[in-house]
């Protein structure tokens, strides 16, 4: 997947800030970024393509964690 330029300091602020817990649902990531659901969702799936970060689904819902390199 080709990264959008435009896109970059939404893919590294989304990134950056997980490093903090690691593990966390859509609305925490967006509270956190303060990015848009559509910039956060571009950025969830690029990271997801890049193998940088995994959706996971567990009884509370889905949420999102770094992978482990």
């Amino acid at each position: 997947m080709k990264l959008n330029e435009a896109s970059r300091p939404s893919y590294s602020k989304v990134y950056s800030s997980m490093k903090r817990i690691g593990r966390y649902s859509f609305s925490e990531l967006q509270r956190l970024t303060e990015l848009t659901n559509t910039d956060l969702c571009l950025a969830l799936i690029h990271l997801i393509a890049e193998n940088k970060v995994e959706q996971n689904v567990n009884e509370n819902g889905v949420f999102y964690t770094l992978v482990k390199e």
